[in-house]
């Protein structure tokens, strides 16, 4: 069922952060330092040495709540366009330029006002003309190709209901270079190239439009919303505003929105606070300041007495049903953040959870929503598949709810939730990239961090009582209910534009550029780690290796117990840690052993991956010991009932039917297909019917092949080997012979080319061109990574610049060669372009011809080389990860860490590298195609120029 719920929760997640005081009531674990610069810019810098690396961020405090009503979408049009430049970015002679960018503000201004077709054709035309004359002067992606030479990574930007942010993650010797970019990026913006992005939004819009889990929200925000622009407007806009947009309210909204004293600049990573400062007075004194629309209040009616809607879009029949729960910024919403850990939690141990371990539900979670102006917590239920209507699931969801409001829950389960907020608190902490987007959270919503702290206080303090209370005000009878029985939803698309694409003749630099080039970094960078120097390498009695790893942070450990096999080798073991993780030890029943280790802090998890089988165990060091005990019971002799295992199957089928229905799914499955043919893990996985077959008996028969692989435990914590070896090797672990090492992929050997999947729901075609390259040879990975980082990595790449910056056609398109496994496996190429389907004949044509053809722009050939180098030099993990990417330096033939090696090759790296590499390894792959689409969108016969097509149901290529 997780994989519904990480379908809803992405969409859905935002995380509640709390205000009253203004100082702290105990030590602040970050040190975060909070000031103004005197035009009202807020500044939040926090140090984080762990790795040489700063997460930046800029913060506007305008979502799509502000957008007009009459014209939504315009925050997240900002989002978009603040890419493009500005009168001295992204430009070679913005004087010029400025003629025909002027024309196309009023051509847009007079689209808006006509909806006659023919008129709307004739202007569409005028505003192609002069988007191409405009395009002449235009340098598409400089500013990303600026980021990537620096190394920057993650170059990316959010809109959501409260607030727009841009972002990215930067070697910490290249401050001042970032500072510069990102301080000149909002003065005097230029929304050049809009032809191009305004296709590139209609593409993100046709895409949310395939997912009918996206089309369920969207109706249960509208109804739970009446009046609040939450529900009324969506925040990437709705269609007939998306075709008609307006530039000249595009700057308006920046101009009313993108002041300092509305946006906050915060940057968390390895620097000194004082010696920044100085810079960043330097860079961003100069914003302006502007006077702050107030933002109305949209009071809202309480529900009727079972208020409801009946759709039929889903899959399987499910339902939503929502309360409206406190808004960002106070007390309760820290006290509800408890209540659903009570409810559903890490360790599957909530009342919520026993339900669906019970089989009285298929599926249910509590999800809180919480807000800068409302909040909301919603409950997401599955029913069983067969016998239970929507009465009889929401009977079993009111009894939870009761159990609840009555406090009939063991105070065991309460400290569990307590310790598992704390826990994910602290965890969050420790990486600048986790611990920035938790101040964004703050910040953005109009807290401060101080605040936060005296209510993360208050989580130790609080006890059951209050949250009984806390859960009796706020689940009453006011919610509302959205049902949605089995069906499909008609999608909505937005149609290609008739323009012709824009591709400027442009690989020089801007006036911006040229002055930039001359900053030098303040500093070196720091020394590549040896792993070795940071890891100890023990040995267990039964002759399993055991790394150990220091936490410098805090109390928390993470133990991995790996069996070196995975689902490549024995698919069966996918299974198998499905039904371990709904097994208890001998002692105890299901739901009283989670709650066991749910009170001491620790969470268990099963999983099997490509070529490991693992148990995790997560927890608070000084209960480890206690922790162990529980996990040698359970490992000694796993409990299932064949009731739990009834329950399984049906959750199985529940979500096998989810991903199946999922157009981006099919894709990915369709992708394994055809590089591994039946050798395909989705071909492979077990089945259903599998499942419906296992019994408690075959179950223990299954968990006896883990004697036969060999181990290795990983751990990172305080703990000293002298302590925490003998508390392995009492779990009596059986160190087997059979490992991975030497697994080799098997490939299709099939002369079939092209492989078609025609989905009648798709609104996009989903293309992917995938070929086996030659065998892994280490020596290599620089030229590898220069060629990946030139073609299809990120935004800097000749991918993103000719498919979706110069033609639009694609909001997603990535190319790279990814490394086989080890020396005995073939490097992949992988190329994908997911577009509108009526543009895949082109979209086709033109991936395929950058791949056999890529062009070669030996003027990038600094920013490329810069781009590895800084990257390289700042590549250093955090602790967490070191035992991790030791094991993957070892697998790929390094004795230690692999940037150390790589370090040293840098200074002979040229252009020329990635050229003879691409001419090598790349164009010579005999390509394979793989396409999910509809072929009513498409003539489908044009596949047959790639190769004879083959077309697939989703029966084949999926064991259901």
């Amino acid at each position: 069922m997780k994989n519904i719920f990480s379908l809803i929760c992405f969409i859905l997640f935002c995380q509640a952060v709390f205000s009253q005081t203004n100082y702290p009531l105990f030590e602040d674990p970050i040190n975060v330092v909070q000031y103004q610069l005197k035009n009202g810019l807020t500044v939040v810098l926090s140090e984080n040495h762990d790795k040489p690396t700063v997460m930046g961020t800029v913060i506007v405090k305008a979502g799509g709540k502000n957008d007009p009503s009459d014209a939504t979408g315009m925050a997240h049009y900002l989002e978009h366009m603040l890419f493009k430049g500005t009168q001295s970015l992204g430009t070679t002679n913005f004087k010029e330029e400025k003629i025909y960018l002027d024309k196309i503000d009023s051509l847009y201004e007079s689209l808006g006002k006509t909806s006659n077709s023919e008129q709307r054709l004739s202007i569409q035309k005028q505003i192609n003309e002069q988007s191409k004359l405009a395009g002449q002067y235009a340098i598409p992606n400089e500013m990303d190709r600026m980021l990537s030479e620096i190394g920057g990574q993650n170059v990316n930007a959010f809109t959501s209901n409260d607030m727009t942010v841009y972002h990215n993650e930067f070697p910490a010797n290249k401050m001042e270079e970032w500072l510069s970019i990102y301080s000149h990026r909002f003065v005097n913006p230029v929304f050049r190239l809009f032809q191009s992005e305004l296709e590139t939004v209609y593409e993100e819009k046709n895409r949310g439009n395939e997912s009918p889990i996206n089309y369920a929200f969207e109706t249960f925000m509208k109804k739970f919303y009446k009046k609040h622009p939450y529900g009324t407007q969506s925040i990437i806009g709705e269609t007939e505003h998306l075709k008609n947009p307006s530039l000249i309210k595009m700057y308006e909204f920046f101009d009313k929105y993108y002041v300092a004293n509305n946006m906050v600049l915060c940057m968390v990573g390895d620097f000194k606070t004082e010696e920044i400062k100085p810079l960043i007075e330097q860079y961003f004194s100069n914003w302006r300041t502007g006077e702050i629309p107030s933002f109305p209040n949209y009071p809202e009616d309480d529900f009727k007495p079972g208020e409801s809607t009946t759709i039929a879009v889903t899959p399987v029949k499910m339902f939503a049903r929502g309360y409206r729960t406190p808004k960002f910024g106070s007390y309760d919403a820290l006290m509800m953040e408890i209540v659903a850990n009570i409810l559903n939690n890490d360790q599957n141990s909530g009342l919520f959870n026993q339900l669906v371990s019970n089989g009285e539900l298929m599926a249910l979670e509590a999800i809180p929503m919480t807000m800068e102006d409302y909040g909301a917590t919603i409950f997401f239920a599955v029913p069983k598949i067969i016998g239970q209507s929507f009465e009889d699931a929401n009977s079993v969801l009111d009894k939870a709810i009761q159990k609840l409001i009555n406090g009939d829950f063991e105070d065991k389960l309460f400290e569990g939730a307590k310790n598992e907020w704390i826990r994910n608190f602290e965890t969050e902490l420790e990486d600048s990239r986790e611990r920035a987007l938790l101040l964004v959270e703050v910040y953005g919503n109009n807290q401060n961090w101080y605040e936060y702290l005296n209510y993360a206080k208050a989580v130790k303090e609080v006890n059951k009582q209050q949250i009984v209370e806390v859960a009796k005000q706020y689940f009453s009878k006011n919610y509302y209910t959205l049902y949605s029985k089995m069906g499909k939803h008609t999608t909505e698309k937005l149609s290609k534009p008739a323009y012709d694409p824009i591709i400027p003749n442009n690989e020089t630099h801007s006036d911006f550029y040229n002055e930039w080039a001359e900053i030098k970094s303040s500093a070196n960078p720091k020394e590549i780690i040896s792993f070795k120097d940071h890891i100890r390498f023990e040995t267990l009695e039964n002759g399993s290796s055991l790394k150990m790893t220091t936490n410098p942070i805090n109390e928390i450990f993470d133990l991995d117990i790996v069996w070196e096999a995975g689902y490549r080798q024995h698919p069966e073991l996918e299974m198998l840690a499905t039904i371990l993780n709904s097994t208890s030890s001998p002692n105890y029943e299901l739901n009283a052993f989670r709650n066991e280790l749910y009170a001491l802090g620790t969470t268990i998890n099963w999983s099997a991956g490509d070529h490991a089988f693992i148990l995790s165990v997560s927890g608070l060091d000084k209960n480890l010991e206690a922790s162990m005990e529980l996990v040698y019971e359970l490992i000694q002799s796993p409990v299932i009932k064949d009731s739990q295992l009834k329950t399984i199957s049906q959750q199985i089928k529940t979500s096998r039917k989810m991903e199946t229905n999922e157009v981006q799914m099919l894709s990915t499955v369709l992708r394994e297909y055809t590089l591994y043919g039946n050798q395909s893990k989705y071909v492979r996985q077990s089945s259903v019917s599998d499942y419906k077959k296992m019994k408690a008996e075959t179950f223990n028969e299954l968990y006896s092949t883990l004697k036969n692989y060999k181990i290795h435990v990983n751990y990172t914590g305080k703990i000293t080997p002298e302590i925490l070896k003998p508390i392995l090797n009492n779990l009596k672990l059986q160190n087997g012979q059979e490992s991975s090492d030497n697994f080799v992929y098997s490939y299709s050997s099939s002369n079939e080319k092209v492989f078609f999947l025609d989905n009648k729901k798709s609104v996009q075609s989903h293309i992917t061109f995938i070929g086996i390259g030659s065998d892994f040879n280490k020596n290599q990975t620089l030229s590898k990574e220069a060629f990946n980082f030139y073609f299809g990595y990120d935004m800097s790449s000749i991918l993103f610049q000719e498919i979706r910056e110069f033609r639009s056609l694609a909001y997603s398109t990535y190319g790279f060669i990814r490394n086989g496994r080890n020396e005995k496996n073939q490097n992949v190429f992988v190329s994908y372009v997911g577009c509108q389907g009526d543009k895949s004949p082109e979209a086709l044509e033109l991936l395929y011809s950058l791949i056999k053809n890529m062009p070669v722009k030996e003027e990038r050939s600094k920013s490329v080389v810069n781009s590895i180098k800084n990257s390289i030099e700042s590549s250093n993990p955090g602790f967490r990860e070191y035992n991790e990417k030791y094991e993957e330096s070892v697998l790929e033939g390094y004795k230690d860490n692999m940037n150390l090696e790589l370090a040293g090759q840098l200074p002979s790296l040229e252009f020329k590298n990635l050229v003879d590499f691409y001419k090598k390894e790349v164009q010579p792959i005999d390509l394979k195609l793989s396409i999910v689409g509809n072929s009513k969108k498409f003539d489908s016969s044009i596949l047959n120029k790639y190769g004879k097509t083959t077309k697939v149901k989703t029966k084949k290529i999926y064991n259901f």
